[in-house]
């Protein structure tokens, strides 16, 4: 993945000095965009990949305020997995607030290598439903549910390429030190006809780094 990111760098800068000739392309003061980016592209498999839908403002023709909303899902049903389950199902969703800014530089119209900055916004909900048997054991779970909070500040380095006047496409490595509250149920059968319900919450800092983003604007 990180091959073909660079590799999409690369094509991105040949193109643009071919063009770099045409100076329409290049967005002036009071410029605005609409901007659709795909995050945690070097996460597959592991964090799951996320989308967010955002807005741009070049309040000169280098610095950029930028805000986006971004939203992460997944659910799944599987049979037999845990012993002594017969099901489980498991939801998880995200959604996130993320003003920033983004300071750029042009070798020619139509590349612009960038470094942003910003802070970010977080809450999630993960559920996970257990099936008993008709039998259940004490001290079987049959049911988990988490609320989850984080704040942080990210860095980020980036190369956006406007392919045309009103569009263009970026790439950036992003890092990010968060703090995240985890607040936690847990339903219990500690006997026949009988459902506990545990609580249990933790707190973590941690930084982040290395996760990709691919970014799509269109500008109006």
């Amino acid at each position: 993945m990180r091959k073909l990111f660079f590799t999409l760098l690369c094509v991105c800068f040949i193109f643009g000095l071919s063009f770099g000739q045409d100076n329409s392309v290049k967005p002036k003061k009071g410029t605005k965009g609409l901007s659709f980016s795909v995050i945690g592209l070097s996460n597959l498999g592991v964090g799951g990949v996320g989308a967010g839908i955002g807005g741009k403002y070049w309040h000169s023709e280098k610095l950029v305020y930028k805000a986006s909303l971004g939203f992460r899902g997944s659910y799944y049903t599987l049979d037999g997995r845990a012993p002594g389950y017969s099901k489980e199902k498991a939801f998880s969703g995200s959604i996130s607030i993320l003003p920033g800014i983004e300071y750029h530089y042009f070798p020619s119209s139509r590349i612009s290598p960038y470094w942003g900055a910003g802070i970010n916004f977080s809450i999630s909900r993960e559920t996970r439903n257990l099936s008993l048997p008709p039998a259940p054991l004490p001290g079987m779970g049959t049911r988990t549910e988490s609320w989850i909070y984080s704040v942080g500040a990210s860095l980020s380095l980036g190369v956006e390429w406007f392919i045309v006047k009103n569009l263009s496409i970026a790439g950036e490595y992003q890092a990010t030190l968060y703090y995240r509250h985890d607040g936690r149920k847990t339903f219990v059968v500690p006997g026949p006809n009988i459902t506990e319900v545990t609580k249990s919450s933790y707190n973590l800092y941690n930084l982040s780094w290395g996760t990709s983003a691919l970014v799509a604007t269109f500008y109006f």
